[in-house]
């Protein structure tokens, strides 16, 4: 079993199993209410992610992938529904790699006992991020991010997206 504690780490690694030898990434398993504690029924949500995102059916095709190998083990005591999801333009970074994704863009850190980090995010590397703030750059361990996520600026986002349509209507002509 993985260091991760209990039942959470058992449904991880079933689900990296169902997930292997797919295009699948698992972001975040959430797994929330009674179903550590009862047979009252809880939720587990997988947040999924692939590269060039993830449609419904991919959401379908996953859901029915580990709700057959969840079934086979039984991990899980009591009732519970499964929930599987994209993560979404603003999707949380954990991992170097995570971070990578969205260098250059701007990101918001919230770290154990300080106060959050928010700027572009400028260098990345296996132990710490370093963001441009508005006090200077900041740089911090990734031991101690508790939350992170891409902040999306949508009138910058909605700018690059007419000018692309507009880049690709002009070699269309070409």
């Amino acid at each position: 079993m993985r260091a991760e504690e209990g039942l959470v780490g058992v449904v991880r690694d079933l689900v990296a199993r169902a997930l292997d030898d797919t295009s699948y990434e698992l972001v975040d398993l959430r797994i929330s209410g009674q179903v550590e504690t009862s047979a009252s029924g809880g939720v587990v949500t997988l947040v999924i992610d692939k590269p060039g995102g993830v449609t419904s059916d991919d959401c379908v095709q996953v859901s029915r992938a580990v709700s057959r190998l969840l079934d086979a083990e039984d991990p899980i005591p009591g009732r519970y529904s499964l929930e599987v999801e994209s993560p979404g333009l603003e999707r949380p970074l954990r991992t170097s790699a995570d971070f990578s994704r969205v260098l250059g863009h701007d990101i918001y850190v919230k770290c154990h006992g300080k106060k959050p980090f928010q700027g572009a995010l400028q260098c990345v590397d296996d132990q710490s991020v370093t963001i441009d703030t508005p006090d200077g750059p900041a740089t911090v361990p990734l031991q101690e991010v508790v939350r992170a996520r891409r902040i999306i600026n949508w009138e910058e986002e909605m700018r690059r997206s007419k000018q692309a349509k507009r880049l690709s209507k002009e070699r269309a002509k070409k």
